[in-house]
């Protein structure tokens, strides 16, 4: 038996039920001694029960089997569909089986998984709840509204009242939902208590003036943890009082092993009301915005930052219109209005630039740029020729660049100009001789800052433009 879902204890024995229908055998009846061995088993009666899911004993030893189950899982989607018309009861007197004894719901189906038979008699109908999207669990009671009659109509069923379980965090197969889902319930033997069972824990309640309803919907239960069961669905109450509970064991079957054997388990009732815990605390709501006191409505929000935004393009515009009128005011004093340095006008700026014909200042002059500069015609014509040289400092007053190239003349510029690649080039070389505008680079000054030149024509320091081994003094003349 891997599908035991319902359990009650009588005597010092255990009837059980196995809520199987692929195996047509088991679907009985059992009877169990202490050893939890099956000494008997029962059929039903006709076609058999259809979903039998717990069993209870009336006070008269009768032993009831709620035919009630009706949860058809979808698992594609992990939906659940009820669809009996109507549930059964069935009956067995020493071991001789009467029903089924029909009953419906007044509107909506449910799947019922739990039994009560009350002091007088009366079978109370606990539903197990299947609601996916509810925050809490609901769980209805239902008993007929008039006598049950054997293999007839349905007796139309009443709803009692409801009643939504304490949350716990007790571990289990189903995870949340198994621990609000009924699977079972017992009365004690003496009438005083009752008890419905998750697949998590074991919810008790004391019964005053024999109101099971009463206990169940107004008062607090005492819970006591049934942990890490594989598929509990039974529970009933020992001969002493304690907890005897018992698991389907079928959804431990795999591929290579076989299910467990299921065995009963005994707990000792828990004697303290339970104290539910406080849900986790989730995000706190925002509060209102400091901001959004100093305004009555919405509209008068909009309307300060459509002021804020205007206060702010008028800024803007102010700050445009004093730059302008700023710039304004330094020109009409005379002020520099921008950043550049002013540019370097002077003589000798003027002779800085590397190269040769720089736009007419040294070409036909006839006398040289500035006349503060030797006082004869030093960059007249074509070349070099004329008297007087640059400086009457350098060399001795002569001109020693006369002739084409620097060959000839007297010791004056550079002693070293005339074997050093300057002396003795061919006319034709470019740059040299008779070359028309390169006074600027290689007659006169040439920007040789005053760096005098020894009597004995000894040159001191290099000119920047000539290099230093001689040759061409830069690249762009070669």
């Amino acid at each position: 038996m891997t599908e035991l879902s319902g359990l009650v204890a009588v005597g010092t024995g255990y009837y059980a039920i196995n809520d199987s229908n692929d195996v047509k055998a088991n679907m009985k009846l059992f009877k169990l001694n202490a050893a939890c061995k099956v000494t008997n088993s029962y059929k039903y009666k006709g076609d058999g029960a259809l979903d039998p899911e717990d069993v209870a004993v009336g006070p008269d030893g009768a032993i009831w089997v709620a035919d009630t189950g009706d949860s058809k899982i979808n698992q594609e989607n992990f939906t659940v569909t009820h669809d009996r018309p109507r549930i059964a009861l069935w009956k067995f007197v020493n071991g001789k089986a009467s029903g089924p004894f029909r009953m419906s719901y007044p509107a909506k189906k449910f799947d019922s998984e739990a039994l009560i038979i009350d002091s007088a008699g009366n079978p109370i109908v606990v539903t197990k709840d299947w609601d996916f999207t509810a925050a809490e669990g609901k769980t209805y009671l239902f008993a007929p509204t008039g006598p049950l009659v054997e293999a007839g109509e349905p007796t139309p069923m009443k709803e009692l009242g409801s009643l939504t379980l304490p949350r716990t965090t007790t571990a289990n197969p189903m995870g949340g939902l198994g621990r609000r889902q009924v699977t079972g319930a017992a009365k004690s033997t003496d009438g005083a208590k009752v008890v419905l069972r998750t697949y998590a824990d074991a919810f008790e309640w004391d019964i005053k003036d024999n109101d099971i309803v009463a206990a169940l919907t107004k008062d607090k239960p005492r819970v006591t943890h049934l942990p890490e069961e594989p598929f509990g669905e039974a529970i009933t109450y020992g001969p002493d009082g304690q907890f005897i509970t018992v698991s389907e064991t079928e959804q431990t079957r795999t591929a290579t092993a076989a299910p467990q054997k299921p065995s009963l388990l005994s707990y000792t009732p828990a004697t303290k009301e339970f104290v539910e815990a406080a849900p986790e605390k989730g995000p706190e709501k925002a509060g209102k915005a400091w901001y959004l006191s100093l305004f009555s409505d919405i509209s008068q929000l909009y309307l300060a930052l459509a002021g804020v935004g205007v206060f702010g393009v008028l800024l803007v515009v102010l700050g445009v219109v004093g730059v302008i009128k700023g710039r304004k005011r330094k020109v009409r004093k005379g002020e520099v209005d921008d950043d550049f340095e002013p540019g370097d006008n002077s003589p000798t700026t003027m002779l800085a630039p590397v190269g040769g014909y720089q736009s007419g200042y040294y070409a036909d002059q006839g006398g040289g740029y500035d006349p503060n500069y030797g006082g004869q015609q030093q960059y007249g014509g074509q070349g070099y020729g004329q008297q007087g040289g640059y400086d009457p400092n350098y060399g001795g007053g002569q001109q020693v660049y006369a002739g084409n190239g620097y060959e000839g003349g007297q010791q004056g510029y550079d002693p070293g100009y005339g074997n050093q690649g300057y002396g003795n080039q061919p006319p034709q070389h470019p740059g040299y001789g008779q070359q028309q505008g390169y006074g600027q680079q290689y007659g006169g000054q040439q920007q040789h800052q005053p760096q005098p030149y020894a009597g004995d024509g000894a040159y001191q320091a290099e000119p920047v433009y000539y290099h230093p081994e001689g040759g061409y003094p830069n690249e762009q003349y070669r």
